[in-house]
């Protein structure tokens, strides 16, 4: 059983999103049956309604059970989704999936940080696979061996990735801007030019890039960033963050120094966090195992329970 919690409305004059109403969701590492909890919570207050948006900041994959299912479910249309119109944020996990399928020899650094759960929910155990190739060539070794692996892993994989899900990885985007909102994976860093920053190339595998970037984003203590802007993002889990600021727990997801962080930790904690976004106010949307006793993202409140699935 899944349950799935509404906070009250937060109120801030610095949020600006225009005429839309957004709707963001944050890591889902692999766990497909909380992403499908939220977006029909999302769907039913959107309503279908055209001014609707939906953005799905990133890490829809790997570590967790099903990232297959994830992907799956992100590539469906705007229409299916409930919402007026769709944009999909690349978040550095999809990055990694994406170079390998293209040809860059990064199995290794994917699977150490959790694709290989990608992998499997594929149909396709590395384990598995090793063993097969080495008995097929038993005389290759080190970086040889190292590169048939590899070779042979995205085969098979490219043979099992549905079409939908190929293009909609190869149409993700950088960021999305809406007013003085902007939305994006990992963040900025606020000692450069933020269009610098948000013009690096998706395929950089490099520590400040805006799928990867954690300080001096995450340090940022001013009430926004350059140009007013506020940040919604993901990729650092926010009771990490929590524990750094020193904050207790019942404070997490609330807009704060420039950042609302919607990454909930769900391969750890088993919770996914999205938010309804409009001008000046924002509210949590956070779906979780009924199993799970931790304390609400806004502290308790019995009239915040909004579905069960």
């Amino acid at each position: 059983m899944i349950s799935v919690t509404l906070s009250p409305w937060v109120f801030s004059h610095r949020l600006v999103v225009g005429a839309t109403e957004e709707f963001a969701v944050g890591d889902v590492h692999g766990h497909a049956d909380l992403l499908e909890a939220v977006l029909e919570t999302v769907a039913r207050l959107a309503g279908g309604r055209p001014s609707t948006r939906l953005t799905y900041l990133g890490d829809l994959i790997d570590r967790g059970p099903d990232s297959r299912r994830c992907l799956e479910l992100a590539a469906r249309s705007a229409r299916d989704h409930g919402v007026g119109a769709m944009h999909r944020l690349m978040g550095n996990h999809e990055q990694m999936m994406r170079l390998f399928m293209e040809g860059h020899p990064c199995l290794f650094t994917w699977c150490a940080n959790g694709g290989g759960a990608a992998l499997n929910s594929f149909g396709i155990d590395m384990d598995e696979v090793e063993r097969a190739l080495a008995r097929k060539h038993p005389s290759r070794s080190g970086w040889m061996f190292e590169a048939a692996l590899q070779d042979d892993v995205r085969d098979r994989l490219a043979a099992v990735v549905p079409a939908p899900v190929t293009a909609m990885l190869s149409a993700m985007t950088g960021h999305r801007r809406v007013g003085k909102t902007l939305f994006v994976h990992a963040g900025i860093d606020p000692r450069t030019d933020t269009f610098q920053t948000l013009q690096q190339p998706w395929d950089a595998l490099v520590d400040h890039h805006w799928a990867w970037i954690r300080e001096p984003f995450l340090s940022h203590r001013a009430e926004t960033f350059a140009e007013d802007l506020l940040v919604v993002h993901g990729h650092t889990p926010e009771p990490e963050v929590l524990d750094t600021e020193q904050r207790a727990p019942g404070g997490g997801h609330r807009l704060r120094c420039g950042r609302l962080n919607l990454d909930a930790g769900s391969y750890c904690t088993g919770r996914v966090a999205a938010s309804q976004l409009c001008d000046g106010r924002y509210r949590l949307i956070v779906a979780r195992r009924c199993a799970d006793s931790g304390p609400e993202p806004h502290g308790p409140d019995p009239a915040c329970e909004f579905a069960q699935t």
